[in-house]
């Protein structure tokens, strides 16, 4: 019943939304009775995902919707992060311009929900957020990724906090010979370079992996106008070990760790009074990733997994005044700790097949952020704007996937939750696919989601009184929480067309956001901001993906999305989200020469800058091209080009959300054995 990898499973559960699992099973026993003339034919969708049940299981059987970005589709992208590689994906924006400009972190918001409230995994595991909780994509060397999961919609039921809008799963690659690796290098224009190297293996009952690599990026600059650069220079470098026993059939052990460095700098102006000052702003983060994990098929249908894990984060930043002594300095540090046991448990009851998941999990994350300031005199001042501050929580799950026929199926998840700030949170979830045909099934899911307050939201205190504003933590803070509903078709009418459209409602309360507090900037004569929970929100609309191929050389694929995102008190339109987005791809490979020629376009309409719904951004489409060449075995040679256009923002615009990153060429070469 189960195969080698981790798989979930869900138990029935008194509670409101499985009655709606038993009403879909009630009206897909009434469908399935019903004379459809569509074939019966083999449709093969042999890849496997984790994410939506934290076990394994093949994509067209999973009753939650999972969308995979395999690692032919990464290679064919040309990207440099992953941010890049999944924009493309219908419900996904990726966007560095929300927090202003290219270096700062790349998140990725799904169905209208912001990139703080999606939660970002590697290989199952959390790793620490950037700025504003955002987890930066960019931090994540793409040449280790095998595939990318993404589940739509709250997961909170089998992720716990910060999963209100979905979940991305970045499972890293896995040796499957003797030895293989792979060693690649690229450059392209604004001094852009780029080299990784990753080798891997089996020898007998042991595996092993290693892998490294190095980036650079000049900064550039769009308005020659002004001093401010509008693209940081980067240096990154990463690298990663592990290893694995696997010493019978029914057990491996898993040891994984790994490091990341990035120093970047750029320029950044004020005008005060007539005169403008210049900061240089450099950067410097560093974080340190670890993991153990054991997994034993105990029996038969009985599987066991347990992990612990770690994840450390530090970061200094300053804003340096050129030409004066005046220097403003952070240091943040922050680390999660973790421990997760999990027990799969496969039976027949009453006609049906149960796959039945249960675990638990804790969780412990600190942060604390000190600033070091240098006046115009000298003097030095030390303050702690967030405190050591942490919190620890426990958490139990379980989840039950039903089998009642081979054309129905369903799964009923539930979660208790208990934080040491914020008490006790019960998520539930439910979802069911109906496939009476090999080419044609239905998905529906409802779930429901929290995130609690992290450490910065309730403890921060950022004060800018120079600039005339404060910023307060609120520790009296009350979780988020939302309820989202999708359903979803897929169609494939012949082996060359496959369709899907997904709709989706999801509502979210209590959100928090900084607000001003009237008395107390009255009495201070300052602006003091707090955080509070004052909105509430809803986001609905419609994901619709193809992909055509009429002969073997050649693919074509679209995706369009629909979005309506509102402020539920004010009725109006949150901002940077745009009503529409569409994407297009057209690969093709010449028979028998060994070269692949791809093309991508993806565009966006015009979007509000702010709630008030007083200014609106620009919409866009962008182009990429690139063509690769099998110039010997193992070796390939690419060129390309990233927006083609040359479409920028306007930096003299401050509503100009459109992208950053000016026409990129590359080229490079890759070797693979």
């Amino acid at each position: 019943m189960f195969s080698r990898s981790t798989r979930s499973n869900k138990k029935r559960d008194p509670n409101p939304i499985t009655g709606i699992a038993f009403f879909i099973a009630l009206l897909s026993s009434e469908i399935s009775s019903a004379e459809v003339a569509w074939p019966r034919e083999s449709h093969e969708l042999p890849d496997t995902v984790v994410t939506a049940t934290r076990t394994e299981s093949a994509i067209r059987e999973s009753p939650a919707a999972v969308q995979v970005v395999d690692r032919e589709r990464i290679d064919q992208s040309g990207a440099y992060t992953i941010g890049e590689v999944i924009e493309e994906t219908a419900g996904m924006d990726v966007s560095a311009e929300e927090f202003s400009s290219v270096g700062s972190p790349t998140g990725v918001s799904i169905q209208g929900i912001d990139a703080s409230r999606v939660l970002i995994l590697v290989d199952g595991m959390r790793i620490i957020g950037d700025r504003a909780g955002v987890t930066n994509l960019a931090e994540i060397p793409l040449y280790s990724v095998e595939r990318i999961e993404i589940v739509r919609g709250p997961s909170s039921v089998l992720y716990g906090s910060d999963a209100l809008g979905g979940v991305v799963n970045i499972i890293t690659r896995r040796p499957r010979n003797e030895i293989e690796g792979r060693v690649e290098a690229d450059y392209r224009e604004n001094e852009a370079y780029r080299g990784a190297a990753r080798v891997s293996g089996l020898e007998g009952v042991f595996e092993y992996s290693a892998s490294a690599g190095y980036f650079h990026r000049d900064k550039f600059d769009l308005d020659r106008s002004d001093p401010d650069t509008n693209g940081d220079e980067i240096y990154q470098r990463n690298g990663s070990a592990g290893f694995a026993w696997t010493p019978s059939d029914n057990a491996r052990v898993e040891i994984e760790g790994g490091w990341f460095e990035e120093s970047s700098k750029g320029i950044a102006s004020q005008t005060n009074l007539g005169t403008t000052f210049l900061f240089d702003t450099p950067k410097d983060t560093r974080r340190i990733d670890g993991s153990f994990s054991g997994d034993f098929d105990l029996a038969e249908d009985t599987r066991l997994r347990a992990r612990v894990y770690s994840s450390s984060f530090s970061r200094d930043t300053a804003k340096a005044l050129r030409g004066a002594p005046t220097n403003d300095e952070r240091n943040s540090i922050a680390g999660i700790r973790a421990a997760e046991l999990q027990v799969d448990q496969g039976f027949e009851l009453a006609g049906c097949t149960h796959t039945v998941t249960a675990g638990g999990e804790w969780r412990r994350e600190t942060l604390s952020q000190d600033v070091l300031k240098t006046s115009v005199v000298g003097a030095l001042t030390k303050a702690r704007e967030i405190p050591g501050r942490g919190f620890a929580l426990w958490a139990v799950f379980m989840h039950d996937e039903i089998e009642f026929s081979d054309d129905f199926k369903t799964s009923v998840g539930a979660r208790m939750e208990h934080d040491t700030a914020f008490g006790l949170h019960v998520t539930e979830s439910v979802s069911a696919l109906f496939s009476p045909y090999s080419n044609f099934r239905m998905r529906a899911s409802v779930a429901t989601g929290f995130r609690s307050p992290d450490l910065k939201e309730r403890y921060f205190d950022f004060d800018h009184s120079f600039l005339g504003y404060r910023v307060r933590g609120n520790a009296n803070l009350d979780p988020e929480r939302t309820l989202g509903v999708n359903v979803g078709f897929e169609f494939e009418p012949q082996d060359e067309i496959a369709l899907s459209v997904n709709f989706y409602r999801n509502n979210l309360s209590d959100l928090i956001d900084s607000q001003l507090d009237p008395a107390e900037s009255a009495a201070s004569g300052l602006q003091i901001f707090s955080y509070q929970n004052i909105e509430s929100l809803y986001t609905e609309g419609a994901e619709f993906q193809a992909t055509f191929e009429p002969i073997p050389e050649l693919t074509f694929s679209l995706s369009y999305d629909y979005l309506i995102a509102k402020n539920r008190s004010t009725g109006n339109a949150l901002a940077a989200r745009p009503a529409h987005k569409g994407t297009a791809r057209v690969t093709y490979r010449i028979p028998g020469a060994g070269i692949e020629l791809t093309s991508a376009a993806r565009a966006k309409s015009s979007a509000f800058v702010d709630s008030s719904e007083q200014s609106r951004s620009r919409g866009y489409a962008i182009v990429d091209f690139r063509a690769s060449f099998e110039i010997a075995k193992g070796f390939e040679l690419f060129l390309g080009a990233e927006n083609i256009a040359n479409l920028t923002r306007d930096p003299k615009v401050a509503t100009d959300l459109r992208p950053s990153s000016p026409r990129e060429v590359y080229g490079g070469l890759s070797y693979e054995f």
